[in-house]
């Protein structure tokens, strides 16, 4: 494909030009929230009595008002499924009112079972306190959510759980309003949401940044969804699998206040996406997997790093989506994509790459791409290396599409196990397309090249695998200083049952330590 020059590229540097957000946005985690609260009857000063023992078995709701450390006794268990109403239908209520020092904490360490026709645990917190949950057993709130979790006020609000669904949502927290302090979720077994979010978490501007640690999560809409408006990081980590059925596995978005956003996940499903990360903050955006990420309509790994932002980090397994990887770095620093596994986009690019950063690093293993497999653009005082370990090909574009506009070096290493090529057969097909106006191209070659290559500027072209150029033309856009240095096999023709014609064009010099073909 032919490169594409800093012109076109105004849009990246817009904060919002990123794909469509997940089904169910921050504004309207809070609003709903909000309205649930108050619709309750739960507003400032109005608390029902507590009620129920924590000792036994109930099938009412189990009402308890903080401050306090409310332990549940061995033989605990609450059950209210008979019950539909939002009030009647909750198992648990815990509620912290406004003028509460000290914290509110609920335990359970004798794994009981919560169930509530509506929620399985509601927690509100408008003190100037901490509030806790945390839960050994299995959670349901079957119409509702299994936790839902809003701190108004207060110094943090933290859940430590195992397994919990809810009909809609598996765990919401917020932490909005004046509510101060970090927001932490952690589970260890099974978190669902049946027609929303698995994990949906909120962090609002007084705030001290999101920990989400999570096994397996499975959503309706999105599997993991965070929010942060709040100083301080927003940090995912899920070790088993997640899932998102019509929305995105993984959702991260920091804003502007924070201080950066970090993944590090197994395996991730996602129909909208499979891991989405946006940084908006002063810090780092890192994304790791160790499994397979899939989409079946989005991107694989998406990236998206603001104009106050450093480094942009992706480390990968195996990614499938429609691209596989695309990164857009509006920030300082370096984007470093590392992937060991098999990167495939299925309509677009493998991996693509746009930065307005410094340098840009990219070694991968395989990478499939329906148009370029490997695209990279980069747009500021950085260089640019690429290095393949394994087998990169494009369907209809090119291997490799790098632009570079800087003065420094443009360096791509086909190792000595990697192949690359393009079975694209448009006039701005290739196997590398490279340009860099201002700098230096470099390319060596240890491994196989297939098809023809075209490098502007000043470049050198040392072979010391395999290249085979048969019936292709070669573009290397003489200027006094490109280069063929051949150490290895050049094969201009391979098929002995048609005419071919392969050429070498606009190039100042052709070394040849080696034999040819």
């Amino acid at each position: 494909m032919t490169n594409t020059t800093g012109t076109t590229l105004a849009p990246l540097t817009a904060p919002f030009a990123q794909p469509k957000r997940p089904r169910k946005g921050n504004a309207l985690l809070l609003g709903t929230a909000l309205g649930f609260v108050f619709g309750l009857g739960y507003g400032r000063g109005v608390y029902a009595q507590d009620q129920g023992t924590l000792s036994g078995t109930n099938n009412q709701t189990v009402i308890r008002t903080g401050p306090g450390t409310f332990e549940t006794q061995n033989g605990f268990s609450v059950d209210t499924s008979d019950y539909s109403s939002v009030g009647s239908g909750t198992a648990i209520r815990i509620t912290a009112p406004v003028g509460t020092n000290a914290d509110t904490t609920f335990s359970d360490k004798y794994q009981s079972g919560i169930t509530g026709g509506y929620d399985g645990v509601f927690a509100l917190n408008e003190g100037q306190a901490a509030m806790s949950i945390a839960t050994s057993g299995d959670v349901l709130g079957q119409s509702s959510d299994g936790i839902f979790a809003l701190a108004l006020s207060g110094s943090g609000l933290s859940i430590t759980t195992t397994n919990v669904q809810g009909g809609r949502t598996g765990i919401s927290a917020s932490n909005a309003g004046l509510a101060s302090g970090a927001l932490e979720i952690t589970t260890t077994g099974l978190v669902a949401g049946v027609s929303e979010d698995g994990i949906i978490a909120y962090n609002g501007t007084d705030g001290t940044g999101i920990t989400i640690k999570a096994r397996d999560v499975t959503g309706g809409t999105n599997g993991v969804a965070a929010y942060s408006l709040s100083a301080g990081a927003l940090s995912i980590k899920t070790s088993g699998d997640v899932q998102g059925n019509t929305g995105y596995g993984i959702y991260a978005r920091g804003a502007v206040a924070s201080t950066g956003v970090a993944i590090e996940a197994n395996n991730v499903t996602g129909e909208d996406g499979g891991a989405y990360a946006v940084n908006l903050a002063s810090g780092a955006l890192e994304i790791t997997t160790s499994g397979d990420v899939k989409s079946s309509s989005g991107r694989g790994v998406y990236a998206y790093n603001g104009a106050n932002t450093n480094d942009l980090t992706i480390t990968t397994n195996t990614v499938q989506g429609t691209d596989g990887i695309r990164a857009k770095h509006a920030g300082t620093g370096t984007v470093s994509i590392t992937t060991d596994g098999d990167v495939l986009g299925v309509e677009g690019d493998g991996i693509y790459v746009h930065s307005l950063g410094e340098n840009v690093e990219i070694s991968t293993n395989s990478v499939e791409g329906s148009d370029d497999a490997i695209r990279v653009e980069n747009h500021n005082g950085g260089g640019t290396k690429i290095e393949i370990t394994g087998d990169v090909v494009s369907q209809i574009g090119d291997g490799i599409d790098t632009y570079l506009d800087s003065t420094q070096n443009l360096m791509i290493t086909i190792s000595s196990t990697a192949s690359l090529e393009t079975f694209g057969t448009d006039i701005d097909d290739f196997a590398i397309e490279a340009s860099a106006p201002n700098g230096a191209i470099i390319v060596n070659n240890f491994g196989t090249v297939t098809g023809r290559v075209n490098l502007s500027n000043s470049n050198t072209f040392t072979n010391s695998g395999t290249w085979d150029l048969a019936g292709t033309t070669s573009d290397f856009n003489a200027n006094g200083s490109s280069r063929v240095v051949n150490e290895g096999l050049i094969v201009a023709a391979d098929d002995s049952a048609v005419s071919e014609i392969s050429a070498i064009d606009n190039l100042d010099t052709f070394q040849s330590n080696a034999g040819g073909t």
